[in-house]
């Protein structure tokens, strides 16, 4: 008996066109993951996140007006990892998001398979 895990509910911020374009495409090639929600501005993400339930939020770290925004999302959604894509991030940076609730928080510039691993590890 072959036994499928369910896809992985994917949620994506609203990032730069070509960003955006990239990560959808990669995500509708991959079986194990679904596409959910799109483009979604920072403005109606926590209302998207609720009505979703995704298993994973890809967030645009340009688009926080700082990491207490994070905090939040984590605290009202702490069943949906935050993975945060930043055009370079400190590691400053990345320890401060991952202590407030972020999963990763990895570069815009990091391969496919890196984002994947991310997305797909639960």
């Amino acid at each position: 008996m072959i036994v499928t895990r369910p896809a992985v509910r994917v949620a994506v911020a609203q990032f730069e066109d070509i960003v955006a374009r990239g990560l959808s495409a990669l995500i509708d090639e991959d079986d194990s993951l679904e596409l959910v929600a799109d483009r979604i501005e920072h403005e109606r993400l926590a209302g998207v996140l609720g009505s979703e339930q995704p298993d994973v939020a890809l967030v645009n770290f340009g688009s926080l007006g700082s990491a207490a925004e994070l905090r939040e999302l984590h605290r009202r959604f702490p069943a949906t990892r935050l993975v945060v894509l930043a055009n370079r991030p400190t590691s400053t940076e990345s320890r401060q998001l991952l202590a407030f609730g972020a999963t990763a928080c990895l570069s815009k510039a990091s391969e496919a398979r890196g984002i994947f691993r991310k997305l797909i590890a639960g």
